[in-house]
């Protein structure tokens, strides 16, 4: 029979406070989600619930009091969601100049098939119409003779949520 090594309750107690100073300045190493709960504390510290409970339950209402004084958020969790919800007006942004985008795109599909389908004969004042109809302002002749067209996008374009 194997007799059982003696615990190191100092020891005990200093891996309760260092994972507590880790969960609370947001840099958890073994804790997944992060959250400032005392299960998270014993994962983080990797001690089971009996020790802590049983020996260290001051350290484990010392972290509780420390959490509830913080808002229960740490400050690079904060950050972090701080940071996401920056990143998600940006991607709305962007989301919302892409369809404009594929309204242009698609008003310009239509020209060019319209254009491909009056064969060689078509008068540039019917062009300039349909310019004016799907897409844009027509400035007028240009050098060389060729039509210049100045497009003014005002599309209005729901955007797809």
């Amino acid at each position: 029979m194997t007799s059982r090594r003696p615990r190191d309750l100092e020891a005990e107690r200093a891996r309760l406070r260092a994972a507590a100073d880790r969960l609370l300045a947001g840099t958890p190493l073994r804790s997944t989600s992060g959250k400032l709960t005392a299960s998270e504390l014993l994962r983080e510290s990797g001690l089971r619930c009996d020790v802590a409970y049983g020996d260290h339950k001051d350290l484990v209402e010392e972290f509780q009091a420390h959490v509830k004084a913080q808002n229960a958020t740490p400050a690079a969790m904060q950050e972090l969601a701080d940071k996401y919800a920056e990143a998600k007006g940006k991607f709305a942004a962007v989301t919302e100049e892409l369809a404009k985008e594929r309204v242009i795109t698609s008003a310009l599909r239509r020209i060019v098939c319209w254009k491909g389908t009056q064969g060689a004969g078509t008068r540039p004042n019917s062009l300039v119409d349909l310019f004016r109809r799907l897409v844009g302002q027509v400035v007028g002749a240009g050098p060389g003779g060729r039509w210049t067209v100045m497009i003014r996008w005002q599309v209005s374009v729901p955007v797809p949520r």
